[in-house]
């Protein structure tokens, strides 16, 4: 078999074992909020749960919008991710010099600015948490 000599394991699956080559998508698995002493605290996990790498991306935390903030709206407050690996999980934690008087409804969205090409574009934007 020709193959063999491009193939030197012999298994001629031209497919990448590391499932790499397809597309990220980037996803909150986790939005919690703690309130104390005249602070809130924001606890997100990110996680790109596509079959390829995510280059840097924005995260952007919402207070309290006055209404559901999309991709390409800038957030309150933000953080620069250098990038995520297929099926890692990063940590965006956020500490808010304010607490809510009569409770806010908080977004996430991920890739604001549109850094990544993604497999499913539509779910960048999590909320509304009641805090």
């Amino acid at each position: 078999d020709d193959d063999d000599a491009a193939d030197p394991a012999g298994d001629d699956d031209d497919d990448d074992q590391t499932g790499n080559d397809g597309m990220p998508n980037l996803e909150v698995t986790y939005f919690e909020a703690y309130v104390g002493d005249g602070e809130t605290y924001y606890f997100i996990d990110v996680t790109n749960n596509g079959d390829g790498d995510a280059t840097g991306f924005y995260v952007d935390l919402f207070t309290d919008p006055w209404g559901t903030p999309e991709v390409g709206d800038d957030g309150d407050t933000f953080m620069w991710i250098e990038g995520l690996d297929a099926g890692e999980t990063v940590y965006a934690d956020f500490g808010i010099g304010d607490s809510p008087w009569w409770g806010w409804d908080s977004y996430v969205v991920l890739d604001t600015t549109e850094e990544v090409a993604e497999s499913n574009e539509n779910d960048n934007v999590e909320g509304p948490l009641e805090v």
